[in-house]
């Protein structure tokens, strides 16, 4: 699998770790790694988050992270992370700006191998793996 991430001027210098970045998405793709296909990790502003979120999934807000899984083969998919929002999750959380961006690459990559987080039970076990893997996270 290729992985390629893009924009990474939008995510300050002391969290811009390209290769942390590749290494969580490669971790999340599981078995998924070895076969043919590409995945992109695309790096948005609030404003760029917000149009895609209202374009494609109807909500007009900022979100995290947005995945689209490509429909022909070989596949994968993009992974949007928005950087704004990682910010202030992670200054919730109180967390490392650089963890919050990996936690969301896995999450965003885990929903495009079909992990699901709309009924609590599917976001407990989503949630789960998501924890494991970031975990196992360089």
């Amino acid at each position: 699998m290729k992985i390629s991430v893009f924009k990474t001027s939008l995510v300050p210098v002391s969290a811009r770790k390209i290769t942390k970045f590749r290494r969580a998405a490669k971790l999340a793709l599981g078995r998924d790694a070895k076969k043919d296909g590409s995945l992109n990790v695309i790096f948005m502003n609030s404003k760029e988050m917000r149009a895609l979120n209202k374009k494609f999934i109807n909500h007009d807000y900022d979100t995290d992270v947005i995945s689209f899984p490509y429909d022909e083969k070989p596949a994968f998919g993009d992974v949007f992370v928005s950087v704004s929002q990682a910010k202030r999750q992670a200054a919730e959380i109180g967390h490392s700006l650089l963890k919050e961006i990996l936690t969301l690459i896995i999450h965003g990559v885990l929903h495009l191998r079909g992990y699901r987080d709309d009924k609590p039970a599917l976001k407990k076990k989503m949630f789960k793996e998501q924890d494991r893997l970031l975990a196992r996270s360089p």
